[in-house]
């Protein structure tokens, strides 16, 4: 956050460049980039989105590298000024030419916590603290980057065949290996500093496998109230005559079968849970 007015560019001590994106108003707000003096040269496109975002384009070597400067509305700010900031920030990194290079530098304001249980891909481990609201937005984007970039490698490899088997049997392989390169791939086991282990103590094992045991004993017996209401029932309904009405095996329909259709296809896949074994094609719920 610079807090200054208006938008300029302007030489630095030892020849570094600063270039800034500010509002009307002095003291709030403000992001800013400083190039160093072998970069700067490189130059060629400065976007200031907003007093919260700006993009400076630069040739490196033979490659252009965009950076993306940004600066987060606090926690206590007004929910509407939240979603702009995202929606814009989504925007910009969106209009970047996938050739090119992207560096993101930001404020974020949002404590992303020690918590990473499943977000290993876009959580480092080095966070400390619990998560808040701000955390969450943090990790929802840095999380659809990464879906999005897979369904880019996904598509790019994508090959349609007529049949649905001959589909799949292609296209399984693409989507598994786009899965461990852009999401990783884990065993389920890793080091011990990965886990949140430090509750799981003798005390909690002894209650847990306690329970446990008592679920099964409470499973077995029954009230005895209970029993001899069953008894009853089966009683009845095994030995008393009653009318039964006779189906007569009618002629089976036929005709084409209804095809699935993608939103069947998506709400299949939206009820299976995370972390569950894989099946034939080893291609796990969460990809």
């Amino acid at each position: 956050e610079t807090r200054w007015k208006g938008n300029k560019a302007k030489e630095l001590a030892e020849a570094y460049k600063l270039i800034y994106s500010g509002t009307d108003e002095k003291g709030r707000n403000g992001v800013g980039v400083i190039i160093d003096k072998e970069l700067k040269g490189g130059i060629y496109e400065v976007k200031r989105k907003s007093d919260r975002i700006m993009c400076v384009k630069l040739e490196i070597g033979r490659g252009s590298t965009t950076i993306v400067c940004g600066y987060a509305p606090q926690d206590g700010c007004e929910e509407e000024k939240k979603n702009v900031f995202w929606r814009q920030l989504d925007q910009v990194i969106m209009e970047i030419p996938e050739n090119e290079r992207v560096i993101v530098g930001e404020d974020l304001n949002g404590h992303v916590g020690r918590r990473r249980c499943g977000e290993e891909r876009a959580h480092g481990r080095w966070s400390v603290g619990e998560r808040n609201g701000e955390g969450e937005r943090i990790m929802e984007h840095a999380e659809e980057a990464l879906r999005n970039k897979f369904k880019e490698e996904v598509l790019k490899e994508l090959r349609l065949p007529e049949g649905v088997q001959e589909w799949w049997e292609i296209n399984s392989n693409i989507i598994r290996k786009a899965g461990e390169e852009i999401l990783g791939k884990t065993s389920g086991k890793g080091p011990p500093e990965e886990k949140e282990t430090w509750w799981w103590n003798e005390e909690v094992q002894k209650e847990i496998k306690e329970k446990k045991e008592a679920k099964k004993r409470w499973d077995l017996t029954g009230s005895q109230e209970d029993m001899e209401t069953w008894k009853e029932y089966f009683h009845k309904l095994l030995n008393e005559e009653n009318s039964r009405g006779r189906h007569e095996d009618g002629e089976a329909s036929e005709g084409v079968v209804q095809d699935i259709n993608k939103k069947e296809v998506e709400g299949a896949l939206r009820k299976m849970k995370n972390g569950k074994a894989v099946g034939v094609d080893q291609i796990p719920a969460e990809v």
